[in-house]
């Protein structure tokens, strides 16, 4: 269980940076969470599709852990939601 959950915060690892700046970036400029969440899902969906197909030599290593595709994007796209949230309660402390 620990080394599956260090392979999805290992796979998540490369987007976290862009994330965070993204949802400042909405952030700042007003938009609401949902729309966030959304436009997140969208990338998310994106991203998905581009690993499906001109990546997926590189989902070898977290299928050998018996991660599949689905469940390893629906876990980062949890993350990524925890961030959403996280990133919303930052910003309005700030502001």
């Amino acid at each position: 269980m620990i080394s599956k959950t260090r392979a999805i915060l290992y796979f998540y690892r490369q987007f976290i940076l862009g994330s965070i700046l993204l949802n400042f970036f909405f952030l700042l400029f007003g938009n609401p969470v949902v729309f966030i969440v959304l436009f997140k899902l969208f990338l998310g969906a994106l991203i998905f599709y581009l690993y499906k197909t001109s990546y997926k030599h590189q989902l070898y290593f977290y299928q050998n852990l018996s991660l599949s595709t689905v469940k390893l994007f629906s876990f980062a796209f949890l993350l990524d939601f925890i961030f959403i949230i996280l990133s919303a309660e930052i910003y309005s402390l700030i502001l």
